[in-house]
């Protein structure tokens, strides 16, 4: 009865996770629009030409020195105002919306006027989002083209049967490992990515602003935390107290061949078991580099020789202990 009662309660949160993956999950790779200028103001008024793709809102940001600074903004001869100006060392940082209204689908003119002419290069950039906080997670404007793209229900089935299958196999190793509170670690398997994944949904409604992941970002995600689960099941199995062995260990079929691993790993000090967790992770690392997620190897490997560093120093604090 209570296999029956999980079993609801995860098909419901892959449902949950399908319908997340519908407002969250969009292909813009190759949809992103971004032009960074350094421009020479030698006058008062500066004119800039741009290729836009679409129309839609953008996002515009200048630096300019804080003793020449920035009269009045113009896009297609539009007035626009800055939403917020920073005062950072000696330069102003403006920020500007440009409203899809000005926008026209071709070419654009930016005209800004100082007031007295910098004699300097002024950083310009001009977006289509608001900002890129990594390769496959970006905050847009609302109104952004990729948003108007159709949709397909096959997204949904096809996230919902991926987390599913993704739930029996972490359900089968588990079943493998322990021989207790197995649900327990799939329900944090599931509820952290999806809790996660919510929130970044219902912070984007709060705001006049978007935020969109690309699919390899939700799928590896829910990856992500499956491997840490297997990894907290595993740190069980080496630092639980002899007398757990019996009610940690797998079925008889495999119960011998953990024991053995178990018991070999118990009779290690706190320093080795660090040892062995780094070279653990290190060929994690490796395998995230063959798949070309550097900067995941590059957190594990942090962490690993972290690990590595623990090790060594409790290796040599032992050392002079036993010296004296």
């Amino acid at each position: 009865m209570q296999r029956k009662i999980y079993l609801i309660f995860f098909l419901f949160l892959a449902i949950f996770s399908g319908f997340l993956y519908q407002k969250l999950v969009f292909d813009f790779k190759d949809e992103l629009f971004s032009q960074e200028k350094m421009v020479p103001a030698e006058r008062k008024n500066v004119s800039l030409s741009y290729i836009i793709p679409y129309k839609e809102s953008l996002f515009l940001k200048i630096k300019a020195p804080q003793k020449f600074p920035i009269d009045k903004i113009f896009f297609n001869g539009n007035y626009i105002l800055a939403e917020t100006t920073k005062l950072k060392g000696i330069t102003y940082t403006y920020h500007f919306f440009i409203s899809q209204q000005f926008v026209l689908k071709g070419n654009n003119v930016l005209k800004i006027k100082f007031v007295s002419p910098p004699h300097l290069n002024i950083d310009v950039r001009l977006y289509n989002y608001r900002k890129k906080i990594a390769e496959n997670l970006v905050v847009f404007l609302k109104d952004n083209h990729i948003f108007k793209k159709d949709r397909s229900i096959l997204g949904v089935l096809f996230a919902t049967i991926f987390l599913l299958f993704v739930y029996f196999v972490i359900l089968k190793l588990l079943s493998k490992i322990i021989v207790s509170k197995i649900y327990t670690y799939l329900f944090l398997f599931f509820l952290s990515p999806t809790a996660f994944l919510t929130l970044i949904y219902f912070i984007s409604l709060k705001m006049n602003l978007r935020i969109a992941v690309s699919a390899v970002f939700f799928f590896f995600l829910y990856i992500i935390f499956a491997f840490f689960i297997l990894i907290l099941v595993i740190s069980k199995y080496i630092f639980a107290k002899p007398q757990e062995a019996d009610l940690i260990f797998p079925p008889p079929l495999w119960k011998a061949r953990f024991k053995r691993v178990y018991l070999w790993i118990s009779k290690k000090s706190f320093s080795e078991k660090c040892i062995i967790l780094f070279m653990f992770l290190l060929l994690w690392c490796a395998l995230f580099l063959s798949f070309g997620w550097e900067k995941i190897a590059e957190q594990l490997a942090n962490l690993a020789y972290f690990l590595l560093v623990t090790g060594v120093m409790g290796k040599f604090i032992k050392f002079l202990g036993e010296e004296r």
